[in-house]
């Protein structure tokens, strides 16, 4: 599977449309090839994963959402279906940047997420994201546009999730530190 996406988001970069953003179900999501090849080309992705992928604060995917508290879900469509909304609960946990990817220099650019996308009517069908976007996103932008209030820094707390203004988020200590169980190296 890593071969085919690698010559389809190849051949995409080197015509001439604009490409910037790349989805893909859990085939490809949980291949760390193909999110380490979008990476180093400065693509931002939403990838499927499998809900045993592993990711930074905990050995699990489904394990990192199950420690947030119950109000973290938030309700949201994904636009209109053949039935009317599309509907769900999701959640987003912000990663610690891995300094080789998202940052220029001493800069960050981009940023890490988890996501938890949890239907409404049978709670237990969840379906779990990697995303990787630009730090000044198109959502960031719109929010400022509105007034929206900045982000606060966390307060003490004994449990790592965060409230941050709209959304909850996991604190994870070390941000600029991430260990890459896949290499399994430090950086």
């Amino acid at each position: 599977m890593f071969y085919l996406g690698r010559r389809v988001v190849l051949r995409a970069l080197a015509s001439p449309l604009p490409i910037t953003w790349v989805t893909a179900d859990c085939a490809y999501g949980q291949e760390s090839r193909f999110r380490r090849l979008l990476e180093q080309s400065g693509v931002g992705y939403v990838l499927a994963v499998p809900k045993s992928q592993f990711t930074v604060g905990c050995p699990r995917i489904d394990g990192l959402f199950a420690q947030a508290p119950a109000e973290a879900w938030e309700k949201l469509s994904c636009g209109d279906g053949a039935k009317g909304p599309r509907a769900y609960h999701w959640e987003a946990v912000r990663l610690p940047a891995v300094a080789e990817f998202d940052y220029q220099g001493e800069v960050p650019h981009r940023m890490r997420w988890a996501l938890a996308r949890r239907s409404i009517s049978r709670p237990d069908e969840i379906a779990y994201y990697l995303a990787y976007t630009p730090l000044e996103a198109v959502t960031a932008h719109q929010a400022d546009e509105k007034g929206a209030q900045p982000v606060r820094e966390p307060g003490p707390s004994r449990s790592q999730w965060r409230r941050f203004g709209d959304s909850w988020q996991l604190v994870v200590p070390h941000p600029l530190t991430c260990v890459d169980a896949e290499a399994d190296t430090t950086r």
